[in-house]
């Protein structure tokens, strides 16, 4: 990892351990191992850190949305590769993960509205995506599209919160215990 790397790194897994109104620049700089003026030769602040993770994050989920939806797959295909795709950011980059996930409601207002617009917009097309498999008699017509939706989303977004490789749980097996559940329910 180059230097700007390293720093992006620590300073996301110290605002997933401490939350990121708690995590001072002296903390990053600490962690990184340089002197707190120093991180200001690769960073111009604290906001920014925040703003690149998150958006970092945020632009990966929505492109590689954009390669599966524009696939020929059937609709409960395209949202098995969703639910994979989940879990596999969440286990590749956890702590990344959790800052956009829940850490993103700090980010400075110029920032904050363009933020809101992309997670919208991702959420617009998964529901277009269940909303797709429910006309096209994939998925139960009893199902309420968003309520579909926000339990697939609350159900991977766990994951930052527990998973460790100390769990023994390897990532590919997560993933198939994840999206067997969400596609098929519990019953045998």
């Amino acid at each position: 990892k180059t230097r700007k790397e390293e720093i992006f790194s620590r300073a996301a897994e110290l605002f997933k351990l401490r939350g990121y109104e708690a995590t001072t620049m002296r903390d990053i700089a600490r962690e990184v191992g340089i002197e707190a003026a120093s991180l200001y030769n690769h960073i111009r602040s604290k906001d920014e850190l925040l703003r690149e993770i998150c958006f970092q994050v945020a632009n990966r989920y929505v492109g590689e949305m954009k390669q599966i939806v524009a696939t020929d797959a059937a609709p409960t295909d395209k949202l098995s590769a969703l639910i994979r795709l989940h879990v596999r950011l969440a286990t590749d980059d956890t702590a990344a993960v959790h800052i956009a996930n829940y850490e993103w409601k700090h980010l400075p207002e110029a920032d904050l509205l363009a933020f809101k617009n992309l997670r919208k917009n991702y959420e617009n097309g998964f529901l277009d995506l269940i909303n797709d498999g429910i006309l096209r008699g994939q998925l139960n017509p009893a199902l309420d599209p968003k309520v579909a939706l926000f339990t697939i989303l609350s159900a991977v977004r766990w994951i930052g919160f527990w998973y460790r490789e100390d769990r023994h749980v390897a990532p590919n097996m997560l993933e198939k215990q994840i999206e067997m559940i969400l596609m098929n329910g519990l019953k045998s």
